[in-house]
């Protein structure tokens, strides 16, 4: 029995790890950095401690990519006082990235965005591109007004793209929401029945 015992509390560590994420603030742009509009692929550092550069806009076109530099624990912060405009590619690896935005955060069609873990927050949002999050990677969308979905949404080996406020939308890979829900609800009645069936012996 100890050793079944023993097996449980694996799981439920093993669990918690998975769904553990790193912490995220909430940000706002003052605008003081200005406009954000590169003309070639740029590397933009969002991992040092002294702060993150808080635009008045941010247009990323067609064909360009940014690449983005993050802590090495909790989100980079892209800030905008106003609109975030991605037509190209903004590309986080495997880290965390938080896109805050007073008005609001447009995808085009043909745009991606990239990440271990990501943040959206903003008035209104239209998410038209690829969203692709690495391993267990965790996406989350809090529109205070509106939010128009339709992305192709890329989660490798499980994760979450949750929306809030605005939206009411989870999604779970590799399985939509309704059957997440019934394999996890099954699995923890399996595990007590398991644990029911130690007891009996």
């Amino acid at each position: 029995m100890i050793i079944h015992l023993k097996k449980l509390l694996l799981v439920a560590l093993f669990s918690s790890a998975i769904l553990s994420s790193p912490s995220k603030a909430s940000y706002v742009s003052d605008g003081s950095a200005g406009i954000f509009h590169p003309s070639s692929d740029t590397i933009l550092d969002l991992s040092g401690p002294a702060g993150f550069p808080q635009f008045s806009n941010i247009y990323i076109d067609s064909g360009i990519r940014i690449t983005v530099l993050t802590p090495v624990t909790g989100y980079g912060y892209l800030l905008s006082a106003d609109g975030i405009y991605l037509n190209g590619i903004l590309d986080a690896g495997t880290g965390a990235v938080s896109l805050n935005a007073f008005n609001s955060i447009a995808m085009g069609g043909g745009s991606q965005l990239i990440g271990g873990n990501l943040a959206l927050s903003a008035k209104s949002m239209t998410l038209q591109g690829t969203i692709q999050l690495s391993s267990g990677g965790v996406m989350s969308a809090s529109p205070s007004d509106n939010l128009q979905l339709n992305p192709s949404v890329t989660i490798n080996s499980g994760g979450d793209l949750i929306v809030s406020n605005g939206g009411d939308l989870s999604l779970s890979a590799p399985v939509p929401l309704p059957a997440a829900s019934i394999l996890l609800g099954s699995g923890f009645i399996g595990l007590l029945s398991f644990g029911a069936g130690v007891r009996r012996r």
